[in-house]
C-alpha cells in the first residue's frame, strides 16, 4: 500500500504595506458603493501581490523551498499602485490592481531562479492584487469606464519583505498562513 504524503497549497507574495492596504482598503469601498457588480472583497489579511503560485506541494517540498528563498537578496524598493483591471473583460471574475516598478519584475524572476529546480517558471507573470472576486456584474460598461478613468490610490510605499504562505481553501474564503518572511536588506 501506498504511504499517504502530505500536501500543502503554497505560494510566494510580495508583502504589503499597511499603508498601501489601506490606500486599496478606499478604493474597494468607493469601487463597492458605486455597485457596479457583486461579489467579495478581498480581506485586508488577505491582500498580497502573488510572485510565484506553487500549488499543492509535498510537506518536504515546502522545507526544500523555505531554504531556497532564504538565497534570494533584494533591497527595498519603492513601489505605486499603477491601474485597476479585469483578466477577461467578457466574463469578470477578478478586479486587480498592479503595482508599478520594475523591481517587482526582478524580485519575480530572482525568486523563479531561486526555485528552478523543483518548479517550472512563470511562463507569463503579471503582477496583481486581487481586490475583488465578482459573482454578479450589474453593469459591465460602468464598471469597466470606472476601472480605466477613475483616479488609482496612488498608494506609494516602500517593499521590504516577501513571504512563502500556506493557502487553506475554506467554504468562507481561503485562509492564509505567513511559513516564512524574508526580509530585503539595504546592502545587499
Amino acid at each position: 500500500m501506498k504511504e499517504e504524503v502530505e500536501r500543502v497549497r503554497c505560494f510566494v507574495a510580495l508583502d504589503l504595506s499597511e499603508g498601501m492596504i489601506a490606500s486599496i482598503r478606499e478604493y474597494q469601498k468607493e469601487l463597492s458603493f458605486r455597485n457596479f457588480c457583486a461579489g467579495r472583497l478581498t480581506d485586508p489579511d488577505n491582500m498580497h501581490l502573488t510572485l510565484k503560485f506553487l500549488g499543492e506541494i509535498p510537506l518536504k517540498l515546502v522545507e526544500k523551498t523555505r531554504e531556497s528563498l532564504r538565497h534570494v537578496r533584494f533591497k527595498p524598493f519603492e513601489a505605486m499602485i499603477t491601474r485597476a483591471g479585469v483578466f477577461n473583460e467578457k466574463l469578470i471574475r477578478i478586479i486587480w490592481l498592479a503595482l508599478g516598478s520594475d523591481d517587482v519584475m526582478n524580485l519575480q524572476k530572482q525568486v523563479d531562479d531561486s526555485l528552478e529546480d523543483d518548479f517550472e517558471r512563470e511562463a507569463r507573470f503579471m503582477g496583481h492584487i486581487t481586490i475583488i472576486r465578482v459573482n454578479h456584474v450589474k453593469d459591465k460598461e460602468g464598471l469597466l469606464r470606472y476601472l480605466q478613468e477613475t483616479k488609482l490610490p496612488g498608494a506609494k510605499d516602500m517593499i521590504n519583505s516577501f513571504s512563502l504562505i500556506r493557502s487553506t481553501l475554506t467554504p468562507k474564503g481561503p485562509v492564509y498562513e505567513v511559513i516564512e518572511r524574508y526580509e530585503m536588506v539595504s546592502n545587499g
